[in-house]
């Protein structure tokens, strides 16, 4: 028997979302999105004045820049079909 060879996993990512192509929108998402969580996170936890309205919207725009992290990658192999 030879050794056991495991296929690489990777992710299905979409090519074109509303006619424009993927790579580009996830990768700026993530270089967008992450600073403006370090950012909030940064404020919410400093400042108490605004910590009531603001720190759901950061924690939904850290998830959204957590999402977007492992997709940019994900979708650079499809990006040359655009």
């Amino acid at each position: 028997m030879g050794p056991h060879v495991v296929p690489e996993e990777r992710l299905i990512v979409p090519t074109f979302v509303s006619g424009l192509p993927f790579h580009p929108l996830v990768v700026h998402a993530v270089v967008v999105l992450f600073p403006m969580a370090v950012v909030g996170s940064v404020l919410v936890a400093l400042w108490p004045a605004i910590r009531a309205r603001w720190a759901w919207p950061v924690v939904v725009l850290t998830a959204a820049a957590v999402v977007a992290i492992p997709l940019a990658p994900a979708s650079w192999p499809y990006s040359s079909q655009c």
